[in-house]
């Protein structure tokens, strides 16, 4: 999987400065957050329900945002999708990709993470080092699996292409105008970068050409989220959804990748 971070947020008001958005692989700060009550827009990767998050939502909201602010980040450029082979003999784990989304996620990634970091048996007793070394994240892990169980014993089902099918397209083109008009320079709004509390973070997945997005549900300042969508460096819409949409997947979306796709933003209005 290739993860994804930081992102940019909309002012309201001014002319719209797309700024250019960082790659997954920078750290950055927040810099930009705005000021007042202005709404933010944002992105990330993450799953959370038992039946399989959307392309395209039904859900569709209506276009009154003239007080809200939106916010975009890249999630891969075209280094980042070659250096996502490194992560690949993750895609050949069907437990490592069944437990690294949804709402344990990030525990099973560090558990994950500690338990490579920590191979082999401790000489005195024979027991495996991971089990003593990475109890700190077991434990929590163990919990947390025990709390998701209903999503974790649940497969996802996808269409048989993984895309979209006709009653997508005509979603995708409902969404795709109501991004253009988010985006539309008559909305005057400049882009902010994401708190680092909020960066969205991102899921590639090579094999199938699909990627999953996890959402916050509120940002930093309690506002929840409006809806969020998925496009390419080409403009191309990959998945779009409300907060209705996205609610019983923990604000999850599923999105599709084009062969063209080079570069993935991630984009959530609140």
């Amino acid at each position: 999987f290739l993860n994804s971070e930081g992102g940019l947020a909309l002012d309201r008001g001014g002319s719209p400065a797309l700024s250019a958005h960082h790659r997954i692989s920078r750290a950055e700060g927040r810099g930009g957050a705005g000021d007042g009550g202005r709404r933010r827009w944002m992105s990330s990767t993450r799953t959370t329900a038992a039946a399989a998050p959307p392309i395209f939502g039904k859900a569709i909201p209506d276009r009154n945002f003239a007080d809200k602010t939106l916010g975009q980040t890249i999630s891969s450029g075209a280094s980042g999708l070659a250096d996502a082979t490194t992560d690949r003999d993750r895609e050949d784990c069907p437990i490592c990709k069944k437990y690294s989304i949804g709402p344990c996620g990030d525990l099973f990634k560090q558990w994950l993470k500690c338990a490579d970091d920590n191979p082999g048996k401790d000489a005195r007793t024979g027991e495996d080092l991971h089990l003593s070394k990475c109890e700190s994240f077991a434990l929590p892990l163990a919990r947390c699996l025990e709390d998701h169980d209903d999503y974790y014993s649940s497969e996802p089902v996808l269409s048989e292409e993984g895309t979209v099918d006709s009653n997508g397209r005509e979603l995708r083109r409902a969404w795709s105008g109501l991004v253009d008009d988010l985006e539309h320079p008559k909305e005057n709004r400049r882009t902010l970068s994401f708190p680092d509390d909020i960066k969205p973070e991102m899921q590639v997945r090579l094999r199938t050409m699909e990627g999953m997005a996890a959402f916050a549900p509120a940002n930093e300042k309690g506002e929840e989220l409006i809806l969020a969508y998925i496009k390419d460096q080409d403009g191309e819409l990959l998945g779009a959804g409300s907060s209705e949409d996205v609610r019983t997947t923990g604000g999850v979306m599923r999105f599709g990748v084009r062969d063209e796709s080079r570069e993935v933003t991630a984009c959530a209005l609140y």
